[in-house]
């Protein structure tokens, strides 16, 4: 039992790392030390799964109550101050971009390297203009598949320590749809409203079994890949991330248009000030997330 509350706290930080703006789930298992635990699991997930359930129950339940926490949180306070917070994003992943343009440099430079840029950037900037994001109601089959494969490339980032798993979502213009579909289906259970419930919950079973499915083949795949072609991975991510301002603030401006009207002026002062503050949070965080790499390996 002592190994199980052990594993709880630790998992709610991992769980706060999942979901928090600029964080890095997979970093911060890194840091607990329970990266490989994680990556293991996530291997026998479908041929062991009583035994998985057996050994890492605490872990588990503390990954699911710190990202439900801060969904909470983090939706809660989108909603009051949802154009700082958009620009802050923004910032975030500007502060971080430089240590992904690191890892994508090399002596040798091929085409591919910029195929793979372009193509990440042709994705991000079609992604918010699929009708996957106009509704939290129905499932149809484009939209099952779509947000699967969103649940597919979160279990990347997962498997990719460093890898912020929310500045990816909102390098795919899927952060603000995922938050608020979480949000709804916990309001619905909260207040006994099951039909509703269970509506929302649809639109999160493609998601989560993308996830899953992802864990199992991409434990494998992405460590191999990063392996033998690390740089071309980073050019994918790298490509993802300098495009994804336009996404989200595309999105910013498709449900906040009529708000930011209201005050023009003040909401450029300030969005403009939460922008820096971003960018100077995420070169902070990517700085120590590198210092931490470096020590692990001296």
């Amino acid at each position: 039992m002592k190994k199980q509350l052990n594993y709880l706290w630790k998992g709610s930080l991992i769980g706060v790392g999942l979901v928090a703006p600029g964080a890095s789930g997979g970093i911060f298992a890194t840091i607990l030390g329970l990266y490989d635990t994680l990556i293991n699991a996530a291997k026998e997930i479908f041929t062991h799964p009583f035994k998985i359930i057996k050994e890492l129950w605490g872990l588990l339940i503390g990954i699911l109550l710190g990202s439900i926490f801060s969904f909470y949180v983090i939706l809660t306070i989108i909603k009051l101050f949802p154009i700082p917070m958009t620009m802050l994003m923004v910032g975030f992943i500007i502060g971080s971009a430089p240590k992904i343009y690191q890892a994508t440099r090399s002596e040798k430079r091929s085409a591919w390297d910029f195929v793979l840029v372009i193509l990440a950037i042709a994705i991000t900037v079609a992604l918010p203009f699929l009708p996957v994001n106009e509704t939290v109601v129905e499932l149809s089959i484009v939209s099952f598949i779509i947000l699967f494969i969103v649940g597919f490339i979160m279990a990347a980032t997962l498997v990719i320590p460093g890898l912020s798993g929310s500045m990816v979502l909102m390098a795919l213009g899927f952060y603000f749809f995922l938050y608020e579909t979480v949000g709804l289906a916990l309001e619905k259970f909260i207040t006994l409203d099951f039909p509703s419930f269970f509506n929302h919950l649809l639109l999160l079973i493609p998601v989560g079994l993308g996830l899953l499915i992802g864990l199992f083949v991409l434990s494998k795949l992405v460590a191999r890949l990063l392996q033998i072609k690390r740089q071309r991975v980073y050019c994918f991510i790298f490509g993802l991330l300098i495009s994804s301002p336009f996404s989200i603030i595309y999105t910013m401006i498709d449900e906040y248009g009529e708000q930011m009207q209201l005050n023009l002026i003040i909401n450029i002062i300030v969005g403009v000030v939460a922008l820096i503050v971003g960018i100077i949070i995420g070169y902070l965080l990517d700085r120590m997330e590198t210092k931490y790499d470096k020590k692990v390996s001296s």
